[in-house]
């Protein structure tokens, strides 16, 4: 029987939650704590008050300051490794390779997931010499995990390419998706969001960053003749605004949120929409379509598994997602059965009890 987890990631389940991981991380927690395990969650400092009240849950922050950088956040960890009294029969669970390195020679079970295929990430963003640095603490934080898990089958296949030659890493891997909190559909308030009544608006909520590659998702609401929503932050943001001002498209930005009002948001959407580069399932897709909403994406990860052609959505390429958008969103309530059916199949009372057969595996 398990009785308590530590859960590593760069949040804090007690305050508000965005991101992918971080939602994902809220949402293990209640669910083990629900089930009386006791979780102990190693994060980050955040700002604000406690807004999510869990039992059976103690948070240790790894950072002494609010938005504090992931090397910060790594060597933080390693403080509290040296430091941190873990019983034997709790089982370590990192939301990153990295972050399980600090705890590598610890003898518990220990469980890494993969959110996404992290190396090309960081040599995307930060260039070579950072990408091999990072390259050798994934490659660690790999070989001393139990378990690998992937949230989806496309990034286990990146995984296995990319570590062929180390099958003591390879043979670890599985594949367990993302899970949802099946949400109550809410009311549309499309004025709150700078919407219209009448509009057939598409909308994107996530980070904007180069791999979202939203300058095309842009493009292709303009040409649709669509109003188009994007919720979220990043370091894109400034150049996205500009673009969209220069071509005349009717682009509404909007901070980024609480993970309570995401559903409020996609009761204003008639079309869900996704432009990345690359992914592994995003969250935020299971959730569009647990909302009733249909999605348009891009060929990536295994948003494939779920966008079915004709049913929940389109999965497109960027010279076809104009079409696709226009006709989704006029004929949105066409797809919504197919939606809220496909979502069922990825609630957290399916994912959480597979994720507890790792643990005790």
């Amino acid at each position: 029987m398990i009785t308590q987890v530590i859960l590593i990631a760069d949040s804090d389940p007690r305050k508000k939650v965005i991101g992918g991981i971080g939602i994902y991380t809220y949402h293990l927690a209640k669910y083990l704590t629900e089930k009386g395990v006791r979780v102990v969650f190693i994060g980050k400092k955040q700002s604000g008050k406690n807004i999510n009240m869990l039992k059976n849950l103690t948070f240790m922050e790894a950072t002494s300051k609010i938005g504090q950088s992931n090397k910060a956040f790594l060597q933080g960890l390693y403080k509290v490794a040296r430091s941190f009294d873990i019983p034997e029969d709790a089982v370590i669970h990192a939301q990153r390779p990295d972050w399980l390195v600090p705890f590598a020679k610890y003898p518990n079970r220990k469980i890494v997931t993969l959110h996404g295929s992290h190396s090309k990430n960081v040599y995307l963003k930060k260039g070579y010499l950072i990408g091999k640095l990072y390259s050798m603490l994934e490659k660690k934080g790999l070989g001393a995990a139990d378990h690998i898990v992937s949230v989806s089958k496309e990034n286990k296949r990146y995984y296995e390419k990319l570590y062929q030659c180390s099958p003591s890493i390879t043979a670890k891997l599985q594949v367990i998706p993302v899970g949802v909190t099946l949400p109550k559909i809410k009311k549309a308030d499309k004025a709150r969001y700078g919407l219209k009544k009448a509009d057939k608006a598409v909308v994107f909520i996530g980070r904007f960053e180069k791999e979202k590659n939203l300058k095309l998702l842009i493009n292709a609401a303009h040409q649709a003749q669509l109003p188009l929503l994007l919720v979220g932050e990043g370091a894109e943001k400034e150049m996205l605004q500009n673009y969209a001002k220069q071509i005349k498209s009717k682009t509404i930005f909007h901070k980024a949120v609480l993970n309570e009002q995401i559903p409020q948001i996609l009761s204003c959407a008639s079309v869900f929409a996704l432009s990345s580069l690359y992914e592994g399932l995003p969250i935020v897709v299971i959730e569009a379509l647990a909302s009733g909403i249909p999605v348009v994406s891009t060929n990536v990860g295994d948003v494939g598994e779920v966008v079915i052609n004709g049913k929940t959505g389109y999965v497109v390429d960027a010279k076809s997602m104009p079409q696709k958008l226009q006709y989704t969103a006029k004929h949105s309530n066409r797809f919504r059965k197919n939606c809220l059916a496909m979502a069922k199949n990825y609630s957290w009372n399916i994912v959480g009890k597979r994720i507890m057969e790792i643990y005790k595996q």
